[in-house]
């Protein structure tokens, strides 16, 4: 049986200008999906090895910059079910842990 993705920890206020997302070959960014959930996932990277490592035996093209935080969130505006995830990694036991990033322009509940 699989559940939707939960928060493990607290939460944290993290930038993503500098980091990196794959893209393909036509310049769009890689999205992931995991079982039990129907959200897709845009995962983002501090660095670019951290980006190589997450991504062995996954196609993709290249991979771009986040320059700009605010115009990054603003080019996600149309696409609701996607969520932007940092630092994405697999454990030992099979699991992936990533950081949740949302626009910090959008407030918390």
């Amino acid at each position: 049986m699989t559940s939707e993705p939960y928060q493990v920890g607290a939460q944290h206020e993290v930038s993503l200008a500098g980091t990196w997302f794959p893209i393909d070959v036509v310049g769009q960014p890689i999205l992931l999906t995991f079982p039990g959930s129907d959200a897709l996932y845009l995962p983002c990277f501090r660095s670019v090895p951290q980006l190589h490592e997450a991504m062995v035996g996954l196609a993709y093209a290249a991979m771009q910059e986040v320059v700009d935080e605010a115009h990054f969130f603003d080019s996600l505006r149309a696409y609701p079910s996607i969520r932007v995830v940092l630092d994405l990694r697999k454990t030992a036991e099979n699991r992936f842990r990533y950081l949740l990033v949302q626009d910090p322009r959008t407030p918390t509940s």
